[in-house]
């Protein structure tokens, strides 16, 4: 008996292969679209800073390292968020900003560690456990 009748597609057109072609198609979607869409991480943390030796402004050799202003302590920036990522200093959360063109300001939480990207600044507001910075 021939088995001709049976098997006229092969295996692409059969229920496993086009599981395996649909799962290979999302598969290389899924890469492509993380590939394009990636966040940016949070430097290395550096144990000889803290929250605490935190200098007035971030200073390179033109002036400032970026287009960063100057460390507001005290200050917040409340609302416009695009995201928040754990921050060990507030120097550590202004390079989340200066590596991201939609960061407009930071505000960086000295109790939490957290810092938080902000895509839009509104009124600063007053708060002993902040420390912000926008760019300029």
């Amino acid at each position: 008996m021939s088995d001709d009748g049976n098997r006229s597609g092969g295996f692409w057109t059969s229920i496993p292969g086009v599981l395996t072609g649909v799962a290979a198609l999302v598969t290389a979607v899924t890469g492509l679209y993380l590939a394009l869409h990636q966040t940016p991480h949070p430097a290395p943390h550096d144990p000889r800073q803290s929250s605490e030796t935190v200098p007035k402004q971030v200073r390179g050799a033109d002036g400032f390292n970026g287009p960063m202003g100057p460390l507001e302590r005290g200050v917040s920036y409340s609302g416009g968020d695009l995201y928040d990522r754990p921050a060990s200093s507030a120097e550590q959360c202004v390079q989340l900003c200066r590596n991201d063109d939609r960061c407009r300001a930071i505000t960086f939480i000295i109790s939490q560690q957290r810092c938080w990207v902000k895509g839009s600044i509104n009124p600063p507001q007053q708060s002993s456990d902040m420390i912000s910075a926008r760019k300029g």
